[in-house]
């Protein structure tokens, strides 16, 4: 049994809901979590960004009355 990572990992369940960042053990697993966690926040607010940056756009190119 030379596999003890799997082990240690599954010591320290993350769940999906909480933020990683409450759990301060640096393992790759969650680490890994992490990232992804902040992928998904950085892609919402870009898309967010996005949505908002056409409404300026939008008013910005409409000719003055």
């Amino acid at each position: 049994m030379s596999r003890v990572q799997p082990c240690s990992v599954s010591l320290y369940p993350l769940p999906h809901t909480t933020s990683s960042e409450s759990v301060k053990t640096k393992t790759e697993e969650m680490e890994r979590e992490e990232k992804r966690e902040r992928k998904g926040k950085m892609e919402r607010k870009r898309e967010n960004n996005i949505s908002f940056g056409h409404a300026m756009i939008r008013r910005s190119t409409e000719p003055p009355v």
